[in-house]
């Protein structure tokens, strides 16, 4: 099912993501406030992709608080293809009303040789997601994007 902006591009469910953090992330910060950080982890994807997760996230941490989440994973199917997937995005500050979570957006993109799912390589994905900061754990949902704007302007 494709969800639509007024104006905008559509997005297709792709799969869902259950994380967890196997190590602390760990961050340093410069004499600025400026940092860099590093966790691994592992998980499953559920939906279009499914399978056994592992990531590591190397966010670079900015002077406000704002992690950009920087991760390298590899999805492993049951029948034993793989699909290497790389994010870039934003990770808020916990909301007051939220003290124990960070809400995130990345853009995805994706790499693999094996035939069923060699048409991910030309998607450009986008990931919503949570992080429960106390325990480690991550639930995200992660879709295709598909455009709407042609040669003569928006479609209608």
């Amino acid at each position: 099912m494709l969800a639509t902006a007024e104006v905008g591009m559509d997005l297709e469910h792709l799969f869902d993501l259950r994380l967890q953090y196997r190590t602390p992330l760990v961050v340093q910060l410069a004499w600025n406030g400026q940092g860099q950080g590093l966790g691994r982890g592992d998980g499953t994807a559920t939906g279009r992709l499914s399978g056994s997760v592992e990531w590591v996230n190397t966010p670079p941490v900015r002077a406000d608080a704002v992690f950009q989440p920087t991760v390298t994973g590899a999805i492993t199917t049951e029948a034993g293809d793989t699909v290497l997937y790389q994010t870039h995005g934003l990770s808020l500050r916990p909301a007051e009303d939220e003290p124990d979570h960070r809400r995130f957006s990345t853009a995805v993109r994706f790499t693999t040789d094996a035939d069923p799912y060699r048409w991910l390589n030309d998607v450009l994905a986008v990931e919503e997601g949570v992080i429960d900061i106390r325990d480690g754990s991550i639930t995200t949902r992660v879709f295709a994007t598909r455009h709407t704007v042609g040669p003569d302007g928006p479609a209608t």
